[in-house]
């Protein structure tokens, strides 16, 4: 198996993804638009600049047919984020003759990705959903309102498609509520929704990521717990440890089997205690953001899917278990949610510097692939000065 691996996006969900795949003597290209992507620098993979493929998407798709060309066996394609998987969807017909990649059927991935169609797909399959309201225009507004506990959060149904001021925006008020989408009236339609909050802190927030085959069969999971994430209450994981939760793997894998679905999964749940269950938050059709903590727990999901490709499906990895207690740090953020919590007297200078120590897995730094650490150090200082300045 000599086929070379083109992985779309070089954030850090990119170059754990290259570095994953590089241990396995794998040849890696990575792909980038923007400079600020710093797993360019790897020294596990040849890297090229590619124009942004929402504002040049033909001269994008160009560029990456030439560059299949020119590599010698049939390369496997992942993509690092949603964009990316939108325009594999969108051009599955052309590129798989030419990349070895997998992705739920078309309908299905279109519902996923959408946030006011996943309640229903959760809900048919028996999973508790947050209650979600989708404004249609301003009259739908006041009702809404009446119906929905305070604060709520409203979001993006397709969080690449429409400008939005942040992942999420906060509503404290019934007021606020009806202000907001008079002011932004260009975000109705359909365009957002409207979600209760689900009660309790970041540490409350588990994660399920997977890898399906074809036939819809999950090949392996790894799940873990955030503890901190960015911002606070609806962002990133910052800080988390791997941590085994049978009962967010059982409802995974009957949800995904019974819609279908292909290839990486990520199931984010909140424990409520109200309910004295899981709630499903979301489910994105890609590997998360500490794709380097399952590599770190013994769960090399991206190279388990590459074997899958590669093989046709008729090789597979048994025997894999995950490593418990391994905990994972992304400094920036995690700096960024440490000041927020702090601000608001949720955690101490002591307890924060004693989380840090526990680390042994990390978004950026690896001892034998410093360039990308180094360059995300210099950016936190050109951060940290402006904010000074």
């Amino acid at each position: 198996m000599n086929n070379p691996v083109i992985i779309l996006g070089l954030t850090a969900n990119g170059l754990a993804q290259v570095r994953s795949l590089a241990s396995k003597k794998i040849k890696v290209v990575g792909i980038y638009s923007s400079n600020d992507e710093l797993g360019r620098f790897s020294l596990y993979c040849k890297s090229f600049k590619f124009p942004d493929v929402r504002k040049h998407e033909k001269l994008f798709k160009k560029n990456l047919l030439t560059l299949a060309k020119d590599l010698k066996a049939k390369p496997v394609l992942f993509a690092e984020n949603d964009i990316y998987i939108d325009f594999l969807s969108r051009n599955r017909e052309d590129l798989e003759q030419h990349f070895l990649f997998i992705l739920p059927d078309r309908e299905i991935l279109e519902k996923v990705m959408r946030k006011d169609c996943i309640k229903q797909l959760a809900e048919m399959a028996g999973l508790i959903y947050p209650k979600t309201f989708v404004p249609t225009d301003l009259a739908s507004i006041n009702k809404i309102a009446d119906e929905i506990e305070h604060p709520c959060i409203i979001k993006p149904c397709n969080s690449f498609s429409i400008k939005f001021p942040s992942k999420v925006v906060v509503i404290k008020s019934k007021q606020e509520l009806i202000i907001f989408y008079m002011q932004n009236s260009h975000l109705l339609n359909k365009k957002t929704i409207i979600q209760e909050i689900i009660k309790g802190g970041d540490e409350n927030v588990f994660e399920c990521v997977t890898y399906l085959d074809n036939n819809s069969t999950p090949l392996a999971f790894f799940t873990f717990q955030k503890i901190r994430q960015y911002p606070p209450s609806f962002g990133v994981t910052s800080f988390g440890v791997s941590k085994t939760i049978p009962a967010i793997i059982k409802k995974s894998i009957f949800f995904l089997q019974r819609i279908k679905f292909k290839g990486f999964a990520d199931l984010e749940y909140k424990w409520d205690k109200e309910r004295e269950d899981f709630v499903l938050l979301e489910l994105n059709p890609r590997l998360t953001l500490p794709t380097s903590l399952a590599i770190s727990s013994g769960i090399n999901l991206p190279y388990i899917a590459y074997i899958n490709l590669v093989s046709n499906g008729n090789i597979k990895m048994n025997n894999l278990f995950q490593k418990d207690g391994i905990y994972w740090l992304f400094f920036r953020y995690d700096l960024a949610s440490f000041i927020w919590k702090r601000r608001n007297k949720e955690i101490s200078i002591i307890s924060w510097f004693r989380t840090l120590s526990k680390a042994r897995s990390f978004a950026w730094f690896d001892k034998k692939d410093v360039l990308p650490f180094l360059k995300e150090t210099e950016r936190l200082i050109k951060i940290s000065l402006l904010k000074l300045l």
